[in-house]
Order: structure tokens, then sequence, then C-alpha cells
């Protein structure tokens, strides 16, 4: 009986099997305790159920406890499955903000090392070419192109490749037609 109250007093959520089973677990528990004749309250298991769960579960907990109401077990179960599945469907969307870099990728900057941008700057060399920052050239020098492999310049604005497109015949205007 001691080890009994044991089990539903201190059972923690075991991440890998569900909340449903771990509900259950305890309901098992206070059943077997039941059968021995020690009257455990519903009340008192689905309090222990709340307490039982990860700090994940909190919102599910301050629900409870803010209800006039108090929850059977069967309410409890099907609450707290569907919370588990909404915590599911958050983790899978925070996973989407991982990025991964290839660390065998070679550099394409001429030293082998990327100069430091601040956000500041590299936000200004993106949004326009007419808001430079004050260490521009500092950066161009240690660009390299991808065409020519010469420093200064990057492929878009190589004087080389728009020699041979136009030597060829790509002008800008057959681009934009395709598209």
């Amino acid at each position: 009986m001691g080890e009994l109250m044991t089990t539903l007093t201190t059972l923690k959520f075991d991440e890998g099997k569900g909340v449903r089973e771990h509900i259950l677990n305890l309901v098992n528990t206070a059943a077997k305790l039941k059968d021995l004749e020690v009257p455990v309250d519903e009340a008192f298991v689905v309090h222990m159920a709340l307490t039982s769960l990860p700090s994940c579960y909190d919102q599910l907990k301050v629900t409870y406890s803010t209800q006039k109401e108090k929850w059977s077990m069967d309410e409890l179960i099907s609450i707290a499955a569907q919370e588990e599945c909404r915590l599911r469907r958050n983790v899978n969307h925070a996973a989407v903000n991982l990025v991964h870099t290839d660390k065998g990728k070679k550099p394409f900057f001429h030293s082998g090392k990327a100069p430091k941008l601040t956000s500041n700057s590299s936000a200004a060399m993106t949004a326009s070419s007419s808001k430079r920052p004050e260490n521009y050239k500092d950066i161009m020098d240690n660009i390299r192109c991808y065409f020519c492999k010469r420093t200064g310049h990057m492929k878009r604005d190589c004087e080389k490749l728009k020699d041979l497109k136009t030597k060829k015949g790509f002008h800008k205007k057959r681009y934009n037609n395709k598209k």
C-alpha cells in the first residue's frame, strides 16, 4: 500500500510514452489502492496527474485551476491529449527555423576569411547600392568574382561576363521576355 501511494504521488511524466498512457497509469495505481480499501478521490488523482506533467503543460494547469468546475478523469485525458497534439505541432514549426551549413565548402573570399559585417552594413549593402556603408571598399576588396576570379567585384557586376554575354547575343531584354 505504501509503495502504491508513493507511486501515485511521485510518478513523473515520461515523454516517450504519451500523456494518455501516463494518466491511465495513475488511474490504475489509484484503482489498486481502492482494491486495498484505501479511499482515493478522483479529484485527488486529477490533481496528481496535473502536477506530474512537465512545465510545457503549464497552460493546461492554469486553465484547470481558474475554472470553477473540476474535471473528471475522462475529461482530463481528452484535454491533455489535445494539448499534447498542440505541443507537438508547435515543436515541428520551430524546427523549420534551423539552419544547416556545409563546413566542407570552400569560401569564395580571396583571403579565405569572410569580412566582418555589422548588421547595419550588411543590410545597407543588400538594400541598395546607393546606401553603401563606410567600409564598403574594404568589403569589396575581399570579395572575389565567381566568373573571372578577380577581387573587387561580384559576378553580377563582372565586366568580362557582360562582354561575353553581349558577344554571344544574350541581352537583358531577352532574359526579361522569358520570365
